[in-house]
């Protein structure tokens, strides 16, 4: 090939090769004057790049695989299951539905990177009040509470109510009511519902006290049946129990009602919550009115006067849920009914059962005394029934269910 000089004094047609040396010196070469077009092929292998600094990655780039990008400490998984055989410092990203939140393995167990709580488990909601959101977690039957990390949060238990009286019985007390703010570790906690107490379902049968509720290490205590005037089976007070409200005394002997201590040291303030519960109310001597049931919110009434029957306790109120609710009321006593008449104690809060008073008859419809309003943990209402020949014309309310209500910011 021949050596052309041309009049701008470039010189072509000498190859590298062709130099004494086999090479060009850099200072001979003019700034941006080598580009892929003065290249043989046009191109520049890999091996001839030895180094690029990083001002050089401009513009778009083309898409890499995670898997070519070695020699990164501690890159997070993303996935819906925690990744196998992690080492400490290893970063996770939850994906799944309702936690999605980056966590971090302490060496034992998966720490969540975020002041969010999260958990599963009974009926989930949420609801705003004064800026801030909350996530509720309902119980009304039995179940499991999972904490998907360690965290504070709102616990409402309430146990079940006792059921009310028969034969001029007193009204059934609620169940003992849990309440407050505690501190929960990730793991899964039983959640166990207690069952109302039922009522008298005839003349030779008692009413049956309300069942306790569990969880979180706490117990709240079921509430004590209506006392009753029974000639079937002898008379009785009503039931007492630590914890659990007390149930209204029965009628005419002037039966005292059950009583209560509240929520003892044992029965969840070692969780950190605060208990509450009440007496029942007494029964009228000589007289068929029967003692109120106690309540989360106040004592069961005694019998006021003549032939008129002991209110049941109050509840107590809390909007944990997103709605001021009340939980735990006491069911009313019985009284003296006169035909056509409507003789009705009131259950407390309006969700204890009221009692009846129906001397045999049905009084707007009713014939039996009222149940505790539905998962509130309230005592059912006594009812004074008169009976002939074995007949029974009507029963006693059943005490309520309990429940747990847990809940958290979000």
């Amino acid at each position: 090939m021949s050596i052309v000089i041309n009049g701008s004094g470039t010189v072509t047609g000498i190859s590298a090769g062709g130099l004494p040396d086999g090479s060009v010196d850099a200072d001979t070469l003019a700034a941006n004057s080598v580009t892929a077009a003065k290249i043989v092929d046009g191109t520049i292998v890999d091996a001839e790049v030895t180094s690029l600094a990083a001002s050089k990655l401009t513009g778009a780039l083309p898409a890499i695989s995670g898997a070519s990008l070695t020699g990164i400490v501690n890159a997070a998984t993303v996935s819906t299951t925690a990744p196998s055989s992690p080492a400490q410092g290893d970063q996770w990203f939850d994906s799944t539905t309702g936690i999605t939140s980056m966590k971090v393995y302490n060496g034992t167990g998966w720490d969540q990177l975020s002041n969010k709580f999260s958990a599963s488990g009974g009926t989930e909601s949420t609801y705003s009040s004064g800026g801030v959101t909350y996530k509720v977690h309902k119980f009304t039957s039995s179940g499991t509470f999972v904490a998907e990390a360690g965290g504070s949060v709102d616990v409402l238990m309430v146990a079940g109510g006792g059921g009310g009286g028969y034969q001029v019985g007193g009204g059934g007390g609620a169940g003992g009511l849990l309440y407050g703010t505690i501190s929960i570790t990730a793991q899964s906690y039983s959640i166990s519902i207690g069952s109302g107490g039922g009522g008298s379902p005839n003349s030779s049968q008692h009413a049956s006290n309300g069942a306790n509720t569990t969880g979180f290490s706490a117990t709240a205590i079921g509430g004590g049946k209506g006392g009753d005037h029974n000639g079937a089976v002898g008379n009785v007070a009503g039931g007492s129990f630590a914890g659990g409200s007390g149930g209204g005394g029965g009628a005419y002997g002037g039966y005292n009602g059950g009583n209560s201590t509240g929520a003892p040291a044992t029965q969840g303030n070692s969780a950190g919550l605060t208990g509450y519960g009440n007496a029942g109310g007494n029964g009228r001597p000589g007289d068929w009115s029967a003692g109120g049931g106690g309540g989360a919110g106040g004592a069961g009434a005694n019998s006021p006067t003549v032939s008129v029957g002991g209110n049941g306790g109050a509840g107590k109120s809390y909007d944990i849920s997103g709605t001021a609710t009340y939980y735990a009321g006491g069911g009313g006593g019985s009284m003296n009914g006169q035909t056509g008449s409507s003789y009705f104690s009131t259950g407390g809060s309006s969700i204890g059962g009221r009692g009846f008073g129906n001397n045999g008859q049905a009084i707007n419809g009713t014939t039996h005394g009222d149940d505790g309003a539905v998962n509130t943990g309230s005592g059912g209402g006594g009812v004074r029934d008169q009976y002939a020949s074995g007949q029974d014309y009507s029963r006693s309310g059943n005490g309520s269910s309990g429940i747990v209500i847990v809940r958290y910011q979000v």
